[in-house]
């Protein structure tokens, strides 16, 4: 028998059951009435049992919890009549610990025999699904934080230029969700002119020294209203330690800004009034001098 040009001859003592084993995951493969024909080594270190202790026996009595085995059988059955699926389960495994996996399960068909074997390769989640549960609630609490405390929040990535904003943020230069283009250029295009400047400057600086910056300025609306915030950022870092872009949040300080201006109004007219009362009755104590001399004389 000629071999094909091109093709190359499989080492010797390599077989599938030896490349099998190679996969750093657990392939169970099953009759199609979900006897064990197959137990990789992987999956000896995935559930615990050896190859030897579950041939022969059913995948649901080894790995199904209990009070959950007819739903695992129910998926079991749309496998095996031809249902590719992928998600994620709970197994259980030798001691008794409660597993969660990401499994992939095909059916393979021998056309000239008619057998049927269902492949499954799975993979230890838990650890994974438990962090990215942390990462949803901190998300969430972040989220609510901000909500409570009014507070719109960015993302610049300085490699696109790409300025991604909040919907509250959004609110804060009056715009509807999502109508914000996302663009530099029309974050730049809302400060006032008077502080463009010293605020583009205090990021400028903040890159520089891979820092943070606190910045209150006013901007203006499209229709003309003119608002005062307050920005806290600071620059993200990539891997190797280079500036990316900055991130941050910003609060609506009109109110604050206003009753300030408001506090410093009735200063300055306490101090002109206290001003002309005592000018006044310097006046009225020079006059009253003025007579009394005058009565002397």
């Amino acid at each position: 028998m000629e071999v094909p040009t091109g093709a190359r001859s499989v080492p010797v003592g390599l077989d599938a059951r030896s490349v099998l084993d190679t996969v750093p995951r657990a392939v169970v493969v099953t009759d199609s009435s979900g006897v064990i024909l197959l137990w990789s080594e992987g999956a000896e270190r995935l559930y615990g049992w050896t190859e030897s202790e579950v041939l022969g026996r059913s995948v649901i009595d080894v790995l199904a919890p209990m009070g959950e085995r007819d739903d695992n059988a129910a998926l079991f059955q749309r496998v095996a009549s031809g249902e590719q699926w992928e998600g994620d389960r709970v197994v259980v495994n030798r001691r008794g610990e409660r597993v969660r996996v990401s499994t992939a399960a095909r059916t393979l068909r021998d056309e000239s025999s008619g057998m049927v074997a269902i492949v499954g390769v799975s993979v230890d989640v838990t650890d994974l699904r438990l962090a990215d549960q942390r990462a949803r609630d901190v998300a969430d609490h972040f989220r609510l934080a901000l909500l409570a405390s009014g507070l719109g929040t960015w993302r610049w990535d300085m490699a696109t230029g790409e300025t991604r904003w909040d919907e509250h943020l959004e609110a804060l230069h009056g715009l509807a969700p999502g109508e914000f283009d996302g663009t530099f250029d029309t974050y730049v295009s809302f400060l006032h002119p008077d502080d463009r400047d010293a605020v583009l400057g205090a990021v400028r600086v903040a890159v520089e020294t891979k820092s943070s910056y606190r910045v209150e300025h006013r901007i203006i609306w499209t229709d003309g209203t003119v608002r005062w915030i307050a920005g806290a950022g600071a620059v993200t870092l990539d891997d190797r330690g280079e500036v990316s872009g900055t991130m941050g949040c910003v609060a609506d300080i009109t109110d604050r800004v206003d009753k300030d201006d408001e506090l410093r109004r009735l200063a300055s007219e306490s101090l002109l009034a206290a001003d002309r009362e005592r000018v006044s009755r310097e006046r009225l104590e020079f006059l009253s001098a003025i007579n009394d001399a005058l009565d002397g004389s």
